[in-house]
């Protein structure tokens, strides 16, 4: 088989609904999808990059296709493994701990480790991302960050979070961020910020795994042309699974979602975590389950989270006040253009966010009410 008819399997499209199989439930469903994934790159022949069929690192060299496919081995490994003990253990602990050992191998398997060979991206400077929050009263901008450790009995769970952990939740547009805190409508109260990576930061760059469906960008880059293949080929091919696995749709009435599994330990192992040879990893960047993959703006449309860094008693996290700065919040009552009970939320979304262009970026203070003007 070759890259081209690999990137062309049905296998690759998702999101995938386990209601939507033979398969009895979420578990079920994983162990089937990865394991026809692995049995597909069992048959593909060389991946050609830069004229060679070996991968060279730092700690030896092997063939790309071999690469890939011992690291999917891992990574399948960890969600099976990690899925088998909360169902026979009922132990997070151990469930993160399987799942840290198969992703960041010791040394003599560094080569293929998955943790080496994740999709990244780096937040620059010139990235905005936006965050809504609804309340009565008006907010400050330190307000708009995440739950203040005092707080965190607040803390809910949702797809990606961690139990009593503070994240920072944004996303890459004001109306998404409108439609991801499922507001009925485009209110007063609701509260929206941007926020941007501080590049001079002691904790620069803000490094997200990046868990996108990306396959619709991936076959537009590659298909027909080998001799695009490059290292993100690689990367893609190894964190597909995971991206599998931390989409599947929940249901809502359901008061248990074990499609929540995975993701909540990827998050976890995210934070707690320091891969060996690989950049320090911050949070995670994926796609929004609100937006369709047959819309042209799919791609664009994703969310990040980035949990805190590290446990205090109260005010925010010194690592992420240090790393995001945040603008002052705008509300609909503060637009300079007229709007009314018929205007369409997209609209006024819109109208919100060109307002926050004209909003300078503040660096918060964990402990003290004030911030300084970046």
């Amino acid at each position: 088989m070759t890259v081209e008819e690999l990137l062309k399997n049905y296998i690759f499209d998702l999101p995938k609904d386990w209601r939507d199989s033979n398969d009895g439930d979420y578990y079920h469903f994983v162990l089937h999808t990865l394991n026809a994934y692995v049995a597909l790159l069992k048959k593909l022949g060389p991946i050609v990059i830069d004229h060679r069929t070996e991968y060279i690192g730092p700690l030896g060299t092997l063939p790309n296709t071999e690469l890939v496919q011992k690291a999917v081995h891992e990574v399948r490994l960890g969600i099976i493994r990690a899925l088998q003990a909360l169902a026979n253990q009922g132990s997070p602990g151990n469930a993160l701990a399987i799942m840290a050992k198969h992703f960041d191998l010791p040394r003599r398997k560094q080569l293929y480790s998955p943790a080496v060979h994740l999709s990244r991206v780096f937040l620059s400077g010139n990235t905005l991302l936006y965050r809504l929050r609804k309340d009565d009263m008006p907010l400050q901008a330190r307000q708009m960050l995440h739950i203040p450790y005092e707080l965190r009995s607040l803390v809910t769970s949702q797809r990606f979070s961690i139990a009593g952990q503070p994240c920072i939740y944004a996303a890459s547009s004001v109306y998404l961020a409108y439609k991801e805190i499922r507001a009925t409508s485009y209110g007063l109260s609701l509260h929206a910020v941007k926020l941007r990576a501080n590049v001079e930061s002691d904790y620069a760059p803000v490094t997200l795994v990046d868990l996108r469906n990306r396959v619709q960008g991936v076959r537009k880059k590659y298909l027909g042309r080998p001799n695009y293949y490059d290292g993100d080929l690689i990367k893609f091919l190894v964190t597909w699974p995971l991206v599998m696995a931390t989409s599947v749709p929940k249901n809502p009435k359901d008061n248990f979602h074990a499609e929540y599994q995975i993701p909540h330990l990827f998050l976890e192992w995210v934070r707690s975590s320091q891969p060996k040879n690989s950049p320090r990893l911050d949070g995670l960047m994926f796609s929004s389950s609100l937006e369709s993959p047959s819309d042209p703006n799919y791609l664009n449309a994703y969310n990040v989270v980035i949990p805190v860094h590290h446990w205090d008693d109260e005010g925010l996290c010194r690592v992420r006040t240090s790393q995001l700065q945040v603008s002052s919040p705008i509300t609909r009552a503060m637009l300079t253009v007229e709007t009314s009970a018929s205007t369409p939320p997209e609209e006024i979304a819109d109208l919100v966010q060109q307002a926050l262009q004209h909003q300078e970026f503040q660096t918060l203070s964990p402990k003290s009410p004030y911030a300084v003007v970046a």
